[in-house]
């Protein structure tokens, strides 16, 4: 049976979309990606803070292992004795980063606590969770250490957009995070045998 030029024509017409069909398929397309690109984006985010944090943490780790080595260990050893070890690109004393923990404010970059602005675009913040001066071991036990804080976007966001991560450094090497931190000694003397898991991002783990 042979279809005329009008016949093949509607045949044509029939099995296309109809102007509201596609309307509707373009509505549905819209919503997924409305919902699901931000999803996205955010679990990147994620990913990218979370490598740059395991990167700070070897870091850390390398450059308390190289001050062992030269002999420079000691309960007077500050958190900046380690920075000469440490791969950035400058030293900051001026800008901010996110507190830890419930605290909506920031804290800044001094000569101190101060910062060092990383190749990532991140701050790492020598030095807290003591005295407001130049913090060190405080002692040679393995409950004495340095913290360090790392804000991997390098701003200071404040309120519940908080980002940033602390590790603790302890005078025999042990790495760890504030949130899993039990039974320390902060530099300034303080002594605490709890963990506060909500002073990690929940971007980050090992």
């Amino acid at each position: 049976m042979k279809f005329s030029g009008i016949d093949r024509f509607v045949k044509g017409i029939r099995s296309g979309f109809t102007l509201a069909e596609l309307l509707v398929t373009l509505l549905i397309l819209a919503e997924i990606f409305v919902f699901t690109i931000p999803k996205v984006l955010v679990t990147q985010r994620n990913q990218q803070y979370n490598a740059r944090a395991k990167e700070v943490a070897g870091m850390i780790t390398g450059a308390y292992q190289q001050l062992q080595l030269n002999g420079g260990l000691s309960a007077a050893t500050k958190g900046k004795d380690l920075t000469p070890y440490m791969n950035f690109v400058s030293v900051d004393t001026t800008s901010f980063i996110d507190s830890l923990g419930s605290a909506a404010y920031s804290e800044v970059c001094n000569s101190s606590m101060p910062c060092l602005r990383l190749h990532g675009g991140g701050l790492l913040r020598i030095g807290v969770h003591g005295c407001y001066c130049e913090v060190t071991f405080w002692g040679t036990s393995t409950t004495n250490y340095i913290g360090f804080q790392f804000d991997p976007d390098g701003l200071a966001l404040g309120g519940t957009n908080k980002d940033v991560i602390e590790f603790d450094l302890f005078y025999n090497g042990r790495l760890t995070t504030r949130g899993a931190t039990s039974g320390w000694i902060q530099s300034s003397g303080m002594a605490t045998s709890s963990t506060a898991p909500d002073f990690d991002p929940a971007w980050f783990s090992w």
